[in-house]
């Protein structure tokens, strides 16, 4: 598939991933396929925010136990590591700041290493020894 640089297909491309980010089923593996086929044909800008949004669904699933990814998370969860870590000093500024709020106030970041070495501790995320 070709994916064109027009806002449309990119923003075409967010909504189905976000679409199966929330099923547990076959989708999920097609998707994440579809998604590394054609992820080099996404604008800086979609590869954040489809990692962003990833992201986001794990921490929320951690946090509210609503298991809408986590039969599927290790297949999400490997997606955004291979991915995350190819990211340039300034996409991966961009990312962090987009996901702090979660991090401030004391939600795990999902991923096998640590962008907020900040919020490790209780004593940094609410201020107690």
């Amino acid at each position: 598939m070709q994916v064109t640089p027009s806002t449309d297909d990119q923003l075409m491309c967010t909504a189905a991933m976000r679409y199966c980010l929330g099923r547990s089923s076959y989708i999920v593996g097609a998707c994440l396929d579809w998604l590394k086929a054609t992820w080099d044909q996404f604008s800086p800008n979609t590869q954040w925010v489809i990692l962003r949004d990833i992201i986001e669904a794990l921490m929320d699933d951690q946090k509210e136990k609503s298991y809408k990814v986590e039969w599927y998370s290790s297949y999400w969860k490997n997606f955004a590591d291979q991915h995350i870590l190819k990211l340039d000093a300034l996409s991966l500024k961009w990312l962090r700041d987009s996901l702090v709020h979660k991090i401030a106030i004391g939600e795990k970041f999902p991923l096998d290493y640590n962008l907020y070495p900040e919020y490790q501790t209780k004593e940094t995320v609410d201020g107690t020894p």
